[in-house]
C-alpha cells in the first residue's frame, strides 16, 4: 500500500525545533509519513541548517515562505509571543497548522 506523504513545512528553526527534529521529525516510527518541504527563520543561518538537514527549500521570511508550492502542513515552533500572529497569517494562508504550545498568549487570540 502507498501512502502520500504530508508535505510539512517549519516556521522557526531555533531551540524548539531542535527538539522535533531529534525526538519526532527522524523518527523511525512517523518519518514515513510525511515530508520536510520547506522551513522558516528570521535567522537565516538556522533556516539553512534545518533545510540542509531535511534537503529542502529555507526562507527567512514568512510572506515567501507561506507562498511556497505543495506545502499542507506548517509546524509553528517560533517564540511563544509570536504563536497568534503567524497562525494567523498561515491560516489566512489557506495552510493547515500544528502551533507548540502555548497557542497564544490571550483567551482572546485563541478564541479568535
Amino acid at each position: 500500500m502507498i501512502i502520500e506523504k504530508i508535505k510539512i513545512g517549519i516556521l522557526g528553526c531555533g531551540r524548539v525545533c531542535e527538539h522535533y527534529i531529534q525526538k519526532i521529525l527522524i523518527s523511525e516510527r512517523v518519518g514515513n509519513l510525511y515530508e520536510v518541504v520547506a522551513c522558516c527563520d528570521v535567522d537565516g543561518k538556522k533556516s539553512k541548517y534545518v533545510g540542509n538537514i531535511f534537503s529542502c527549500k529555507s526562507y527567512d521570511n514568512i510572506e515567501e515562505f507561506v507562498q511556497h508550492e505543495n506545502m499542507e502542513v506548517v509546524v509553528i515552533l517560533t517564540k511563544s509571543g509570536q504563536h497568534y500572529e503567524h497562525s494567523k497569517i498561515c491560516l489566512s494562508n489557506s495552510l493547515n497548522i500544528i502551533v507548540e504550545k502555548p497557542l497564544s498568549l490571550r483567551i482572546e487570540h485563541a478564541e479568535e
